[in-house]
């Protein structure tokens, strides 16, 4: 079996050559320490479906709010006393709607 030791001659220099499991995590960690380098995503994304809780947080933010009466984009004004209000892009201009929260499906950032 002279071949096997021929093979394990060759193999252990290579082998020893492969980084550590410590030092890819040390280029990591220097990677993600510089300025504008993150693994977090850059912004929530159009298509985002947003709780009910999280309203408050994207109001001035475009929604496509599902309500049982078909759909309605807008800006969302303001959230307050179980409701929503959002200045909603309507055929000649804006309207100002006030939905409960019993009247929405779903709202998607857009």
């Amino acid at each position: 079996m002279p071949w096997l030791r021929t093979l394990c001659l060759v193999l252990l220099p290579i082998s020893c050559l492969a980084a550590s499991p410590a030092e890819d995590e040390a280029w990591i960690e220097r990677y993600m320490g510089k300025p504008g380098q993150s693994a977090a995503p850059a912004g929530i994304l159009p298509g985002y479906k947003i709780a009910w809780g999280e309203l408050g947080r994207f109001v001035g933010q475009s929604v496509l709010v599902q309500t049982e009466n078909g759909a309605r984009r807008g800006e969302i004004e303001r959230v307050e006393g179980g409701r929503l209000y959002m200045r909603a892009r309507m055929h000649g201009g804006y309207a100002e709607l006030k939905l409960r929260r019993d009247q929405i499906l779903s709202t998607e950032l857009e």
